[in-house]
């Protein structure tokens, strides 16, 4: 792809999309789903065959996908699989990723008026059924949970069960690459949170492990938010966040230990994390703000323009 056709996607007609009278509109998926190699193309491969869609996020109706293109809003990972890490922004930063020191999504789907956009990344599929092995599962989950974090997206939204459908006119579509990142390549972006270890009868022989536990949670979370808070917030609503973040996650008897972390015991923890990260943590030395150096002065269309340009020049 030229960085030239890499920003606008003009519609087109295709040859084998044909009209749908029960389509939410009468324009032609662009050209470019139906070209071998571009992620578009790969979108509309890995979408089921018969898809769910609609004109807003209920995703009520079912249609072939060439079909499913035409809807707003489509579903573009099949049943028990996942293809596409889809993240839901809901601010009007659609150049978050650059500014977190993140990898360069596949696609950028923008709504015209709001400014909110989803991003999509490219990912060689994991299967989520009941009988898939579950860390693969984990880990993209963690890969998600971590980009969710630095990018300010909606934790809770997965890509479904309908995303925002590239191309579609009513979505200002930025198209930046092809390639499929391998998890590790994502991972290598961010600090994954350490999940605690399975909870077994003989912890509380090892007195402190609550709060060895409470503390490497507590430190991966300020991580994923110190910058954010550095540039947009403050010290103070920074130690709010994990104020709150560790009241919620003292629930150890839940965890089959004999009692919570005293109040005490949580406010020193949170004081040593929050201190600490705000003075001296500066990120995986991999990464950093600004991962494409591009001019914060320059408006978003500029921004959008440069990205893709420089993503096609790696």
């Amino acid at each position: 792809m030229s960085p030239d056709t890499a920003i606008s996607l003009a519609l087109a007609t295709s040859p084998t999309a044909n009209t749908d009278p029960l389509a939410s509109s009468t324009h032609m998926p662009p050209a470019r789903f139906f070209e071998d190699g571009t992620a578009l193309n790969r979108l509309l491969l890995e979408a089921p065959y018969l898809a769910r869609c609609s004109d807003d996020k209920t995703a009520t109706r079912v249609r072939p996908r060439e079909y499913a293109l035409r809807y707003p809003y489509m579903q573009v990972n099949r049943p028990g699989m996942v293809s596409w890490l889809v993240f839901d922004l809901d601010h009007a930063n659609a150049l978050a990723w650059d500014d977190a020191g993140l990898p360069a999504p596949n696609l950028m789907v923008r709504n015209r008026k709001s400014g909110h956009s989803q991003l999509f990344y490219a990912v060689p599929s994991v299967c989520t059924t009941e009988n898939a092995r579950a860390k693969p599962i984990q880990y993209m989950k963690a890969i998600y949970a971590a980009f969710a974090a630095r990018l300010d997206a909606d934790v809770d939204y997965h890509g479904g069960p309908v995303a925002k459908t590239p191309g579609h006119p009513w979505w200002e579509t930025t198209e930046f690459h092809s390639h499929v990142y391998e998890l590790g390549e994502l991972a290598s972006a961010v600090e994954l949170t350490v999940k605690p270890w399975a909870t077994g009868p003989k912890l509380d022989q090892v007195s402190h492990s609550r709060h060895c536990i409470l503390f490497e949670q507590l430190r991966y979370f300020a991580y994923s938010i110190v910058n954010r808070e550095r540039e947009l917030g403050s010290f103070e609503s920074f130690m709010r966040s994990l104020d709150a973040y560790a009241y919620n996650h003292n629930s150890f008897l839940k965890q089959g230990f004999s009692e919570n972390l005293p109040l005490s015991s949580i406010r020193a923890t949170v004081k040593s994390v929050g201190r600490w990260t705000w003075d001296r943590y500066t990120g995986d030395r991999r990464c950093h703000r600004g991962a494409m150096q591009l001019d914060g002065s320059l408006s978003l269309t500029e921004r959008q323009s440069l990205a893709a340009r420089r993503t096609h020049e790696l």
